[in-house]
């Protein structure tokens, strides 16, 4: 199954999907990954080769399962900037059989702001972390290829200076929560198409901006409390939502600076 991880949310409309979130099982050692793949960044010259479909001995080929995520408008996105998206695969010899794309900059890549940083202001400048899809072909999962794939996105977008990373990943999909609850945190739920929910996961690097984002919320609440003294229908439910909110904000993992 492909994790597309939407771009558009609507506000905290908070349903059962983080509630039901999976336990955490015991602790088991993590699946190794194969001798044989290799998991990093692919290089300009490569996502060039990808881009125009030269055919060498050694050229790189792509698993059909993920032949849908090398678009050439994405291609054509991360060639024009390699400072701002990352492309990290496994490789199985010259095949690539698992992807992580992200970006450093996630209102270069047009993600609400309100889904970013919320109620925090983005300064120019500040950099927030955007995973936009994670993929591990069908005969090499449950080998830790996509946590080692999502180690190097944290790694990377912690290095490039961001203040937080975050992605979005539907309520029913058991495995891949699973899978990001290792290294991130529920920020809030939101109502999708359908009855469908998703979650909003994300993983703070500093203090000072897991601080402002919990001040930030607590402020609305504040503010929508007055609201409810005049109109108490119309601001229960988003007070409720917004409590919510601040509850999950303030059992994420503090940074370490």
């Amino acid at each position: 199954m492909i994790l597309t991880f939407s771009l558009t949310l609507n506000y905290l409309n908070i349903g059962q999907a983080a509630e039901q979130q999976p336990k955490a099982s015991p602790i088991s050692i993590a699946p190794r990954v194969s001798a044989r793949v290799v998991c990093r960044k692919l290089t300009l010259p490569e996502l060039t080769e990808l881009l125009n479909l030269q055919a060498r001995v050694d050229a790189l080929t792509i698993h059909e399962d993920l032949e849908p995520l090398f678009s050439k408008e994405l291609l054509q996105k991360f060639i024009a900037k390699p400072m701002t998206y990352r492309l990290g695969v496994a490789l199985d010899g010259n095949k690539i059989i698992g992807v992580c794309s992200s970006t450093n900059d996630a209102r270069e890549y047009n993600v609400q702001v309100s889904f970013i940083s919320s109620e925090v202001s983005t300064e120019e400048g500040n950099k927030h972390a955007h995973v936009i899809k994670l993929f591990v072909a069908e005969g090499y999962r449950g080998q830790g290829i996509g946590q080692r794939l999502l180690e190097q996105s944290i790694a990377a977008a912690r290095l490039a200076g961001c203040l937080d990373l975050q992605l979005f990943v539907r309520s029913d999909n058991l495995v891949a929560r699973n899978l990001y609850k290792k290294y991130l945190d529920v920020w809030y739920v939101s109502d999708l198409k359908q009855g469908e929910q998703g979650i909003v996961m994300g993983l703070f690097f500093s203090k000072e901006m897991r601080s402002a984002k919990i001040k930030a919320v607590e402020e609305k609440l504040a503010q929508l409390k007055k609201v409810a003294e005049s109109n108490p229908l119309e601001a229960g439910k988003l007070i409720c939502n917004v409590q919510r909110r601040l509850e999950w904000l303030k059992r994420t993992r503090e940074p370490a600076s």
